[in-house]
């Protein structure tokens, strides 16, 4: 691990420029697009976030702070680069110029960058409750503030309070909406991205949910990736499925193909969820044959719900 450190601290050095640079951001080429969007600070001011790409063409937000860090009257400058997954999620952080430093002026060491990132990873963090003048306690002494507060020891780094909430609230307290949405707005125009996106299963709640909040149009890659959803074990993914359905192309003889499988391993509320969505459309053949098995259930109601779609 030190032969690591020391392999990333020399290579930065030799940059003059990169100080410090978060693991999972390390193992990624980021390159720089055109894309240039802005959104709203926590003070309501506009500012500046980058697209950028990686090899597989999966899109990335940056954005480059700097920024005072005010201890008890001296405000400290940090220089820093924050980046996000395409969907608002935390990515990586860069340190320029020069290493974060604490109230006694040393510099963070490799333990305390790499709690900085498990920190900054927590979206809801307990920081978000407090403001900068609620994190320590006790009086001030030559300059120095008082003790971190306790229940916050776990959520800062020592001696590095001030410094930890800073990041943590320029990351995290409206940001991911507002990129969420300038990603949806890119979807809407790039086909190829929604495609990358959806070889990789991590960004499928993600994209079900723009679908769901009408974020991004329905279309043909998008009622397949609803029904691989369906499909799936995951419970959290078929709930957000089925909710999502009623922007899938009924009609289409392929969903309904696929459908048909899907229903015959529905549990009976995920039937009637299905078939209270097939009310009022054609279906084919195929899928009146598999529903029409369903005849022989004693639930009269459920077989009420079940005839209207089958008699349309």
């Amino acid at each position: 691990m030190i032969i690591v450190w020391l392999f990333y601290f020399i290579s930065f050095y030799d940059n003059g420029d990169v100080f410090f640079q978060s693991d999972e951001l390390s193992q990624v080429k980021l390159t720089d697009t055109d894309i240039v969007r802005t959104i709203k600070s926590d003070d309501g001011d506009a500012i500046e976030v980058s697209g950028l790409k990686d090899a597989a063409g999966l899109l990335y937000w940056y954005r480059r702070v700097e920024t005072p860090v005010c201890l008890t009257g001296t405000c400290k400058l940090i220089d820093i680069g924050i980046y996000w997954t395409c969907d608002g999620k935390f990515f990586g952080l860069e340190v320029y110029g020069e290493h974060l430093t604490k109230t006694d002026h040393s510099d963070f060491k490799e333990a305390d960058y790499k709690k900085l990132i498990e920190i900054l990873k927590n979206d809801w963090s307990i920081l978000r409750e407090y403001e900068l003048s609620d994190l320590t306690e006790g009086p001030e002494v030559d300059g120095v503030s008082g003790a971190t507060r306790e229940e916050l020891a776990g959520e800062a780094i020592e001696q590095a309070v001030y410094s930890t909430h800073t990041m943590w609230h320029l990351i995290h307290v409206g940001e991911e909406v507002q990129l969420i949405d300038l990603t949806a707005g890119i979807l809407e125009k790039d086909q190829s991205l929604l495609e990358r996106l959806i070889d990789h299963p991590d960004y499928h709640p993600f994209l079900i949910e723009l679908l769901a909040t009408e974020r991004i149009s329905p279309s043909a890659t998008m009622d397949q990736l609803l029904l691989e959803a369906l499909s799936s074990g995951d419970y959290e993914s078929r709930v957000l499925a089925f909710k999502t359905l009623k922007f899938s192309d009924l009609e289409s003889l392929a969903f309904q193909s696929k459908m048909a499988g899907i229903y015959s391993g529905a549990t009976i509320q995920e039937k009637v969820r299905l078939l209270q969505l097939f009310k009022g459309v054609k279906i084919t053949d195929q899928l009146r044959e598999v529903l029409g098995k369903d005849l022989q259930t004693d639930n009269s109601w459920f077989k009420d719900v079940l005839m209207e779609v089958l008699e349309f």
